[in-house]
């Protein structure tokens, strides 16, 4: 730690560990205007969710992708097979 003026002035600000800090962001996220990761919604995005079976230790022998295919809103549906050179 550096001995300038302004290292000092900033160790003395940090009072040590368990002390309380006033947070800037704390009143937008308390009354329900604070912005999230989620709430981000871009033109063309797409959301992915895995399925699995299940029963633990099951042997998966096939899937049938036309179901999930007809359903609005899916694009595509992926197995092992097809990722598992990424």
């Amino acid at each position: 730690m550096g001995t300038t003026a302004e290292d000092i002035a900033r160790a003395e600000k940090l009072e040590g560990i368990g002390c309380s800090r006033k947070r800037k962001e704390d009143p937008r996220f308390v009354q329900g205007k604070g912005n999230y990761v989620d709430d981000v919604k871009l033109p063309g995005t797409l959301f992915a969710d895995m399925v699995r079976s299940p029963y633990a230790h099951a042997r998966i022998i096939s899937i049938n992708k036309k179901k999930a295919l007809a359903l609005k809103g899916v694009h595509a549906v992926y197995s092992l097979p097809m990722i598992s050179n990424l």
